[in-house]
């Protein structure tokens, strides 16, 4: 990785086994603590990710919960949910289930989708898969137009050569150069997927046209995941046709390039949250990477992933001249200046829903005293969740002398009972949305009132 100048590593384990859970689970956190390592020495942050089954068959032998904060993404593999071994003909990629489909209900985008969410991996860390090549019988009788159809097997693909065993791998320019407008076109409107069928010679072939890769893209940005990854680009036209519609849609979300910091300060802090040896609330800061010490504060905590990460943005957080690093009042101060269309470097976030993973808060208290709590600045882990209360919980990175709802920390028992971690913190909010209270964590009964305000890293204007 290092000598030929890449960003990080990808894992393509097709698939492990139940035998192989903890395994694979053991390689990633592994892998991630050989990179953050890396990242340290070489002041920057390596990329971890996977290839990822989407047939519940291999996913479940998967940790999902355990390996996801080992990662930066996970590339799920959202196609071939009929392989071309299939005795029946089906689709190779729909993105919903089609009302008469006689396939699992689990065989489609979406379902892969909601399961991977439903197993706690965060939406901004699902990127779906696209795939260019279709697949293609032959011996399908002309019932259904091909559709649900037994058949003989493969059909002859793109790149078969006379005599070898038919693969059924058909490039999209080679469908739309010598199979569309001399075979019949057919739209599943709930699938949304087309399919190709032609009685003569008996060959249906399920792919992804313009039409169905953008419906895929317009899914990716209405659900808020992270991207989209594609099997394989060699197989689109000259004119990219399919490529082109994604990237379309996606930069129709924006008109600037993705805002990536956030996510890279939350992938950052969760690292550490996983993966520390040794950790101790104290205002005395004693951070070792090499082996694995963070004894800190909040704002030990906070500042050292923003130094690192983002040292222009930290070097904004105005600091106290008799402190060596800006503390929680300071966070709050800064955040609360802004106004919310601001774009010098951080710009406030007013709606606690709008919060998202990556960003940071920050309270103070209302009195302030010499070397006590000014009050307390955290990561947020992932977007607020509304109770059946009408409060929200958000799931946070920081250090705290006491741990929060659900928190790694335990119950305060166990072996760090302080430090590092991550838990859910409960907040109020007013009638506009902002929050203004808090509670802390099982031990704090009641909710506390102080000021709160929510920053997010912007991109630098150059």
């Amino acid at each position: 990785m290092k000598d030929n100048g890449f960003d990080g590593i990808d894992i393509d384990w097709e698939f492990p086994t139940a035998a192989q859970k903890d395994i694979y689970t053991a390689l990633l956190v592994e892998l991630r603590k050989q990179l953050d390592a890396q990242g340290s020495a070489d002041g920057r942050s390596y990329l971890l990710t996977i290839a990822a089954p989407a047939g519940p068959s291999n996913y479940e032998n998967i940790d999902l919960a355990q390996i996801h904060p080992q990662l930066d993404w996970i590339n799920l593999e959202t196609y071939d949910f009929t392989a071309v071994s299939s005795k029946s003909t089906n689709f190779v990629a729909p993105l919903f289930p089609a009302k008469d489909d006689p396939a699992p209900p689990t065989h489609n985008v979406d379902a892969a989708v909601k399961a991977y969410l439903a197993a706690g991996v965060p939406a901004d860390k699902v990127v779906v898969g696209v795939r260019f090549i279709g697949n293609g019988w032959r011996g399908v009788p002309n019932i259904n137009n091909g559709l649900y159809q037994n058949n003989t097997g493969p059909a002859k693909g793109t790149w078969d050569k006379p005599g070898s065993a038919p693969s059924g791998n058909f490039f999209y320019q080679d469908i739309e150069e010598n199979y569309i407008g001399s075979y019949s076109e057919f739209w599943e409107p709930d699938a949304k997927v087309p399919w190709l069928y032609n009685a003569a010679t008996g060959i249906m072939i399920s792919y992804e046209d313009p039409l169905s890769v953008g419906d895929k893209a317009d899914y990716v940005v209405a659900n808020n995941l992270g991207g989209a990854m594609i099997w394989e680009l060699a197989a689109d036209d000259p004119q990219h046709s399919l490529l082109d519609t994604i990237a379309v849609k996606f930069a129709l979300r924006k008109s600037t390039p993705r805002n990536v910091l956030p996510q890279q300060l939350a992938s950052q802090a969760e690292s550490i949250v996983n993966n520390f040896e040794q950790t101790d609330y104290q205002h005395h800061e004693i951070i070792d990477v090499d082996n694995g010490i963070y004894d800190c504060d909040c704002n030990g905590f906070v500042g050292f992933v923003l130094k690192g990460m983002a040292p222009e943005h930290y070097a904004m957080v105005p600091k106290e001249k008799n402190q060596p690093r800006p503390r929680a009042f300071e966070y709050y101060a800064l955040f609360a200046g802004l106004n919310q269309q601001s774009r010098a470097g951080w710009c406030r976030i007013d709606s606690l829903q709008e919060a998202r993973r990556g960003d940071v808060m920050a309270w103070r208290f209302s009195e302030i005293e010499p070397g006590e709590d000014t009050g307390h600045v955290l990561f947020v882990a992932e977007r607020p969740r509304m109770l059946d209360s009408g409060d929200f919980a958000v799931r946070v990175y920081d250090s705290a002398a006491t741990p929060h709802f659900d928190d790694t920390r335990g119950n305060g028992e166990g072996q760090f009972p302080t430090g590092v971690g991550s838990g859910f913190i409960n907040f109020q909010v007013d009638a506009s949305g902002a929050p203004i209270a808090f509670q802390f964590g099982p031990s704090d009964p009641t909710f506390h009132t102080f000021p709160i305000a929510i920053g997010r890293v912007e991109r630098l204007q150059v």
